[in-house]
């Protein structure tokens, strides 16, 4: 398994190295394609200016956020609530809280810090590899076997 990052390839334990054909030492056989993912890294700027994903926060930085806009603390558990153990796609989905206040939590926080995935199954299905591409333009692999 191969753990793709914006600036290396990196093994992981137990994987082997592939060894090296001299050109010409299989006649029969013809190049391999090399596919390289693209890796295209946002500006700094670009990051700074993206709201925080609200996985990241926690219930205190939450409750701090609602406490700024004159907010009952609770919100933040509510949210939170909504977040992790309902699944809510989006701060729209959380009607517990009134329209205004979904709709700042909407522009303040990124509910999908996901940006892109490229899922590929091996072995028969039985394995799902996935390459994620994060908000901020970091890779990340993941490997899911059944």
């Amino acid at each position: 398994m191969v753990a793709w990052g914006p600036q290396r390839l990196k093994r992981s334990r137990g994987a082997r190295p592939v060894e090296s054909v001299s050109e010409g030492s299989c006649d029969n056989a013809s190049p391999m394609p090399t596919v390289v993912p693209t890796i295209i890294q946002p500006s700094l700027a670009a990051i700074l200016a993206l709201p925080p994903g609200i996985s990241g926060e926690t219930p205190a930085s939450l409750a701090a956020w609602f406490g700024e806009r004159g907010e009952p603390s609770f919100r933040a558990r509510q949210v939170l609530d909504a977040a992790w153990r309902t699944g809510a796609a989006g701060p729209s989905e959380i009607t517990t809280l009134p329209a205004p206040l979904r709709e700042a939590l909407g522009t303040a926080f990124r509910w999908d810090t996901v940006a892109d995935s490229e899922l590929r199954l091996s072995d028969g299905g039985t394995t799902e590899k996935a390459l994620h591409r994060l908000g901020d333009g970091v890779v990340v692999e993941s490997v899911l076997m059944h």
